[in-house]
């Protein structure tokens, strides 16, 4: 039984079917540039042939694959296959709904020629034929891994700096421009000899905090002679550091 041939890329048509500009190698032209296209940017092409299952790929999947591009080949069999056995079940599943719906959302992990897996997003809608069947997918495949590796470092730094944060046996507190706690953490609740939920729920109208401000005056020192005197007078805050001469 001879093997079905692979279908001319629908994506192409879609491309210059309505170009009016006159030319004997319109065809030749238009296809050679949305190859071009293709191959500018780092995301896979692809256009899966349902009724066949046959998969036609720009040349960056294999890239992304670590697979040689000589003969390379990439059937709807081997690409189940490849898929990661944690995400597989849901992938297939969110593929037949795709076939209802019309368009196609996932996110998994493909295993690469090497062994390790590569995590992708795959944005595909699905072109019915003229019977009305699904005919085609097509879509783009994106590398996602160093997004998901950027995200995982971001939410760790956030968990180390939580943990100093009610850890750290001093007093650290988080205070907004307008003066209200946002966080507290349990040395600086006792330092105000106070509780962390009473210091974030503080209700004090904007009026008020404005007004208390405006009458404050800075309290005279209580040390005006040696070390300690010294050191009121010369004291900074952090953002201007502290300066002893």
């Amino acid at each position: 039984m001879d093997e079905p041939q692979p279908q001319k890329h629908l994506a192409y048509y879609s491309f210059w079917a309505d170009d009016p500009r006159p030319s004997p190698d319109r065809h030749l032209t238009e296809r050679s540039l949305f190859n071009a296209y293709v191959d500018a940017v780092e995301d896979v092409f692809y256009d899966w042939h349902l009724r066949t299952g046959y998969a036609d790929y720009s040349r960056h999947m294999w890239t992304l694959l670590g697979i040689s591009p000589e003969g390379a080949t990439l059937p709807f069999e081997s690409w189940i296959e490849r898929l990661h056995p944690d995400d597989r079940d849901t992938t297939l599943q969110r593929l037949q709904l795709a076939m209802d719906s019309g368009v196609y959302r996932d996110r998994y992990r493909m295993r690469r020629e090497d062994g390790s897996y590569v995590a992708v997003s795959d944005h595909a809608v699905v072109i019915v034929d003229e019977d009305g069947t699904p005919g085609h997918m097509v879509g783009a495949i994106r590398d996602i891994t160093h997004e998901l590796e950027s995200q995982r470092a971001v939410h760790e730094a956030a968990e180390l700096y939580w943990a100093l944060f009610e850890n750290t046996v001093n007093p650290a507190f988080r205070i907004a421009r307008t003066g209200r706690f946002v966080d507290v953490n349990a040395a600086g609740a006792q330092f105000l000899e106070s509780s962390r939920p009473r210091l974030l729920h503080l209700n004090v109208e904007e009026a008020e905090i404005a007004r208390r401000r405006a009458a404050w005056q800075q309290p005279k020192p209580r040390y005006t002679r040696g070390v300690l005197a010294k050191f009121s007078a010369l004291a900074r805050p952090a953002s201007g550091g502290a300066v002893t001469g």
